[in-house]
């Protein structure tokens, strides 16, 4: 147990960005190693939440969660009880899809920063290591979306996890704060354009 606490505590720091060798951290595999080390007890402590929650109310009351974790429909899990299924899910989410969505964000931003906006010059790992720091206030606290009441942290962390991204970018990149800020918001809009673009795209078929 003092192992889990020190690693979820490591995450912390990381996502605060006051690690002393934060800086030095290079490689995907390094940064896959701090991500799974942290979301040990996060991991387990949603999955207690998530047991607790279905015996009193049958099922995630919190809307954002259930949208999240749509059951995960495998077909191991057909006719396997709501509390495993949920269970299952939170662990898939934590261990294969949270990770996929960080690899999936990192190529999409790079690729559009760096390689159509040339707003930098860093690496995709670089990019990616960016990318697992501002995941990680999400993926360490997404057991408290997980409570009805609690559900307007989403905006706390939603903060956190730009400011994470500013620094680590700023940081891993070498550019100033403000550059990484810009490319943040660059990508956005990009990103909300290209959406716009092809749900017109979908009208007018």
């Amino acid at each position: 147990m003092k192992l889990l606490f020190r690693d979820f505590k490591m995450g912390v720091k990381s996502a605060l960005f006051l690690g002393a060798n934060e800086e030095r951290i290079t490689n995907r595999i390094a940064m896959l190693k701090l991500y799974y080390r942290a979301i040990v007890l996060p991991m387990i402590i949603s999955v207690i939440i998530g047991a607790i929650l279905i015996s009193f109310y049958g099922s995630l009351p919190n809307i954002l969660i259930e949208s999240i974790l749509p059951y995960m429909s495998i077909g191991i899990l057909s006719g396997i009880s709501p509390s495993i299924t949920i269970e299952a899910s939170i662990i898939f989410l934590y261990l294969i899809l949270f990770p996929f969505a960080i690899m999936t964000f990192s190529l999409v931003f790079h690729f559009i920063s760096k390689i159509l906006l040339r707003l930098y010059n860093g690496t995709q790992t670089n990019t990616f290591s960016a990318s697992i720091y501002a995941a990680l206030p999400f993926v360490l606290f997404f057991w408290v979306l997980m409570i009805p009441q609690l559900g307007a942290i989403f905006y706390v962390l939603l903060i956190w996890s730009i400011i994470a991204f500013v620094y680590a970018s700023s940081a891993k990149h070498n550019i100033s704060k403000g550059r990484a800020l810009g490319s943040l918001a660059s990508f956005a809009i990009v990103t909300l354009l290209v959406g716009f673009a092809f749900i017109g795209f979908l009208a007018l078929l």
